[in-house]
């Protein structure tokens, strides 16, 4: 053979035995014959470049804004679990295609067939029922994911509001075009080429926002050279990033020439380590032990975060035709609807209406399943804790849809978790100083937004402020951290009181009174949070506590006449 080194076994000499050697002549034949259908060209097959652009397409998704966070939780030495996660991904996609070719005589399609001839009848059944409904749930949640970040861009810089079910319907129109029209993964990759290019972009966007943000900041944060119990959570989230096995085979069976493969995936999965390595590297510089996923919730807002926004949801939307594709690909053979059955009109017009019914059935499962995501997201792992709050009808930690942050409440319970056994505490009285002034420049920092109008980055400040606050161990005072997040609850709730976000300023000031009682700005924020619900006698009820702690206090006096005269309510017996 003259093309060797391109071989898929380009880590080993091919066989030259014949069948006369003494020794295991079988093994030889069977070897050459893997090898020449391995090097057997497909003519009208897509190129090497476009199964490259597949595959990072495919990869450099949304795991990626995860990996700041990811070093938090090991530490700087994480980074080399970049490196490892790619080798172990690169070894896998190798032993993958291997496994197509295994027989010598006919490529494999599937990864049931795989399961098959491992395992029997049964393997392939069970390989399969995993195998497609890993593509299909990944899909509508990525059908879920932008509609909801579209919905939120269009709130927040627009103005509109259309909700998240009309979103999603946009995203099918959307994503229908390319999956209807482009039959195989080597007409999907011409559309891949953008969305690579758009996660190039939103990496670029973030390492810029990130080296800034450590250029300016006047108190850097700080970091850990290696955390132990951290580096389960951090390989976690690093071996999510390099996902995307389920397509391979399709992606292969794609190409020209399939000898290439191997460079290939080593190619793609090159680049998707080195965007990883930027972004986890600049996010942790920048923002250290505040690193929080996504990274995106803690970038200084302007027109590179909304575009980085944008980005990542076209990457989402363009993603999702590889993985339709793929099972598409699979069930149409299983359904007849080829080339080889039907005249090409024809085999164009049921490919169409089948694949039309796919994305009906993905957005139906989106729109009107309940709690799809999280059904989807505990069958792929994808949820370590199951602790959290969420908005009861989206699902969601922080809704802007339902007006609703649980956000602080969890933050609250997962610092109780650690709290097991007899753990020894310091010296009593022991403070964390440096966590201290930590909290306190957030706030402040939240502060300076607010006053110069910027009540969204405030809020932004706030809540780190309070997550942080709330890290505090249970030997240290809880006075201390009573004080913290009463007075960062009560900055935040008056901010979301000039929102006009009624609701979650009175559930701020309503945790801050719940943690300190006689805190009276409090009772004050939450009588004008009640006010814009138009609940004016409970208004009053608020604004009358907090006249008990400042009898004197101009505002809450004329608050307090305010809100009577809007409950209707009189001095008159």
């Amino acid at each position: 053979m003259t093309d060797e080194h391109d071989s898929f076994y380009s880590d080993s000499v091919p066989s030259t035995r014949s069948s006369t050697d003494s020794e295991d002549p079988l093994l030889g034949d069977e070897e050459q014959r893997v090898y020449d259908l391995q090097n057997t060209d497909r003519p009208n097959n897509g190129t090497s470049f476009g199964a490259y652009i597949n595959i990072t397409c495919l990869m450099a998704g949304i795991g990626v804004l995860g990996l700041p966070e990811a070093l938090n939780k090991g530490g700087w030495l994480a980074l080399g679990l970049i490196i490892v996660s790619m080798l172990i991904a690169q070894y896998t996609s190798i032993i993958i295609i291997k496994c197509l070719y295994h027989n010598g005589k006919s490529r494999l399609s599937t990864y049931g067939e795989i399961g098959q001839d491992a395992f029997g009848t049964f393997g392939k059944y069970l390989v399969e029922f995993f195998h497609n409904i890993t593509l299909i749930g990944v899909s509508v949640l990525y059908f879920i994911l932008a509609a909801g970040n579209l919905n939120e861009l269009a709130k927040n810089h627009y103005g509109i509001d259309l909700g998240t079910t009309i979103w999603t319907y946009i995203c099918a129109a959307f994503v229908s075009v390319p999956f209807i029209f482009a039959k195989t993964l080597k007409e999907v990759a011409i559309i891949s080429i953008f969305g690579t290019f758009a996660t190039l972009f939103c990496i670029i966007a973030i390492v810029i926002l990130s080296f800034e943000h450590w250029r300016n900041s006047t108190d850097p944060p700080s970091y850990k050279i290696l955390d132990l119990s951290g580096i389960p959570t951090s390989l976690a989230t690093i071996s999510f990033c390099y996902g995307g096995n389920n397509v391979f085979p399709h992606i292969e069976e794609s190409m020209q020439k399939p000898r290439h493969w191997n460079r290939v995936v080593t190619a793609a999965l090159c680049t998707c380590a080195t965007m990883y390595f930027l972004v986890a590297f600049s996010g942790y510089l920048a923002y250290g032990d505040t690193s929080i996923n996504p990274i995106l919730k803690v970038l200084p807002e302007g027109l590179l975060l909304t575009s980085a926004s944008i980005l990542i949801v076209i990457h989402v939307l363009l993603t999702i035709p590889i993985l339709m594709t793929s099972f598409a690909i699979e069930t149409e053979k299983f359904l007849n609807i080829t080339c080889q059955h039907h005249t090409k009109i024809v085999e164009f017009l049921l490919r169409a209406l089948f694949r039309l019914f796919l994305i009906l059935l993905s957005v139906g499962t989106a729109v009107f399943v309940p709690y799809f995501d999280d059904i989807i997201y505990n069958v792929l792992d994808l949820i370590v804790d199951g602790e959290n709050v969420y908005c009861r009808q989206h699902r969601l930690e922080t809704c802007k849809d339902c007006d609703y942050d649980f956000k602080p409440l969890n933050t609250l319970h997962k610092s109780l978790i650690p709290i097991k056994g007899n753990i020894p505490p310091p010296t009593p009285n022991f403070i964390n100083h440096n966590l201290s002034k930590q909290i306190t420049n957030l706030r402040e920092e939240g502060n300076t937004y607010y006053k110069s109008q910027n009540y969204s980055e405030a809020i932004k400040l706030y809540s780190s402020a309070i997550e942080m606050a709330f890290q505090r161990p249970f030997w240290e005072p809880h006075e201390l951290t009573e004080q913290e997040v009463s007075v960062c609850l009560s900055n935040r709730s008056l901010s979301y009181i000039y929102l006009e976000q009624w609701v979650n300023a009175y559930i701020d000031a309503e945790w801050g009174i719940r943690i300190k009682p006689d805190y009276s700005k409090a009772y004050f924020r939450k009588g004008k949070a009640l006010m814009g619900m138009k609940r004016y006698e409970e208004a009053v009820h608020a604004f009358e506590i907090g006249l008990e702690f400042e009898p004197k206090n101009e505002s809450f006096i004329n608050a307090l006449e305010e809100a009577r005269k809007l409950a209707g309510m009189t001095d008159l017996e």
